[in-house]
Parts: C-alpha cells; sequence; structure tokens
C-alpha cells in the first residue's frame, strides 16, 4: 500500500470529516484534557525514546523539554515527518523503534 493511501486512510478513520465527532474526541482525550505529569518526568528511571516529526516543531521543543527532565530519556526528530510521524515516514520511524529496543 502506497503510504499516501494509508495516511489518507487513517486520517479518515480518525473521524476528521466528522467535526463534531472530531471536537468530542479532543475535548475528552486531546491533551488539553489530560492532567500535567511533567513534575513526575524526573522519577522515571527507565530508557525512553522520545520521538518526534521534525516537521511538528511544537512537539520537538515538547520532547526536547521532557527528555531535559528524564536522564534516561533519548529524543530522535524524524526527517521528512509531522505529527504522524508512524505514518508519514515510516521506515525511519521504524528503525528509530528498533535502534531503541536493541540497545536495551
Amino acid at each position: 500500500m502506497r503510504r499516501d493511501h494509508h495516511l489518507a486512510d487513517q486520517i479518515e478513520a480518525k473521524g476528521i470529516e466528522y467535526p463534531l465527532g472530531l471536537a468530542n474526541s479532543l475535548r475528552g482525550m486531546g491533551s488539553g484534557a489530560q492532567p500535567s505529569l511533567w513534575e513526575e518526568l524526573p522519577r522515571l528511571k527507565l530508557p525512553t525514546q522520545l520521538i518526534a516529526g521534525q516537521l511538528d516543531r511544537k512537539f520537538v521543543r515538547i520532547n526536547r523539554e521532557m527528555a531535559a527532565a528524564m536522564p534516561p530519556a533519548a529524543m530522535k526528530a524524524v526527517p521528512n515527518a509531522g505529527h504522524r510521524v508512524h505514518l508519514e515516514n515510516p521506515t525511519a520511524w521504524h528503525a528509530t523503534v528498533l535502534s531503541f529496543l536493541r540497545g536495551l
């Protein structure tokens, strides 16, 4: 399956064509609806791989801040990808995840 078809399928599956459904999803499960756990990050002692698409500047910045707050964490900005890294650059995402797991 070509990447662009897969991405289009995912967008449709998320309900983007149904504005009320998307709005309700964001209200109930969006980052603004979740409690902040930033103060807990320094307590995490397990190795962690943070991944963000290089084109998603907001989440690259957030992930870098998270990595700084939790010393066992590493952060990878995947090129040629935005918010949906695993769909927009699945090869690089897969390589990043495998590299992290092999290093454990």
